[in-house]
C-alpha cells in the first residue's frame, strides 16, 4: 500500500507487463499530467494547455505495465473525468475510460522532460492518450487542489449557470479527449510537445441550448538546455 497526498491505492504486481491498482489517482489523459506526478518539472509548473485540457484525479481501477521492452501503458476505469473531493452521494454510474501508451525506441528516456540524465546518445519518447468520460451534474469544488473543471475557451466552467445560454445550467455532457506527445533528450538538451483534441458531446441542460456539442484543440512546445550538466538549465 502506498499513500500520497490526494492519491492513495492498493496495488498488486503480477509481472513487468501487468500491475493492478485500486484507489484514487490521476486519470491518465495527458503525458505531462502523468509525468508531473513522479518527476521534476522543466518549467515552473505544468503548461497552461495541459491545465486547460487534462483530467483530474478520480477513484477507480487501473493497470500499468511494460509488455515489451520500451513500450508502456497506463489504462484506467474511473468514477469520472474529475471527481476529486466529491462526496460519496455526489458520485454516479457515469464512468470515465482513459488510457495512455508511450514508446521509448532508443533506450531509457528517464524521468522528466529535462535531460537530467545527460544522455550521451539521443533518447526519444512518443505517445498517445485517450479519454472518454460521461459527465453529469456539477463538477467538484473549483478551488480544490489539482482540480481541473472542464471549461469553455474563455475560461467559463461549463457547469456554471448561464455558461451556454441565459438561465440554463448544463446537467449532462460527454467528454472526448485525445492527446499526442513527443519528447527528445540529448547531451543536456530536452525538447517536448503535446497536442490536445477535445470534444464536448451530448450537451443537455435545464433548458434549451444553442449547441449540442463543441470542440477545442491546443498544445505546447517547450525545451531547455543544461549550461552546467545536471545542475543549471536554461
Amino acid at each position: 500500500m502506498l499513500f500520497r497526498s490526494r492519491a492513495y491505492w492498493l496495488g498488486w504486481r503480477f509481472s513487468d507487463a501487468a500491475q493492478l491498482f485500486v484507489g484514487q489517482s490521476k486519470v491518465p489523459g495527458s503525458r505531462e499530467w502523468l509525468e508531473s506526478a513522479f518527476a521534476p518539472l522543466q518549467s515552473a509548473d505544468r503548461t497552461m494547455a495541459t491545465t486547460f485540457f487534462r483530467p483530474s484525479l478520480s477513484q477507480g481501477v487501473w493497470m500499468t505495465g511494460e509488455p515489451v521492452d520500451g513500450l508502456f501503458y497506463h489504462a484506467m476505469v474511473a468514477n469520472g473525468f474529475n471527481t476529486l473531493n466529491l462526496q460519496p452521494e455526489s458520485l454516479n454510474n457515469r464512468f470515465a475510460w482513459s488510457g495512455s501508451t508511450w514508446w521509448e525506441p532508443w533506450g531509457k528516456f528517464g524521468r522528466g522532460y529535462s535531460d537530467l540524465q545527460d544522455h550521451r546518445e539521443a533518447a526519444t519518447r512518443v505517445g498517445a492518450s485517450y479519454t472518454y468520460a460521461l459527465g453529469s451534474g456539477s463538477q467538484s469544488a473549483s478551488d480544490a487542489v489539482e482540480n481541473s473543471p472542464v471549461r469553455l475557451s474563455d475560461g467559463t466552467v461549463i457547469t456554471a449557470p448561464d455558461a451556454l445560454a441565459p438561465g440554463v445550467t448544463l446537467t449532462s455532457y460527454d467528454i472526448s479527449l485525445a492527446a499526442l506527445d513527443w519528447a527528445w533528450k540529448y547531451r543536456g538538451l530536452g525538447l517536448s510537445s503535446e497536442i490536445y483534441f477535445q470534444d464536448l458531446l451530448g450537451l443537455r441542460g435545464t433548458g434549451p441550448l444553442p449547441i449540442a456539442s463543441t470542440s477545442a484543440f491546443g498544445g505546447f512546445v517547450k525545451g531547455g538546455y543544461f549550461v552546467v550538466p545536471r545542475e543549471t538549465e536554461v
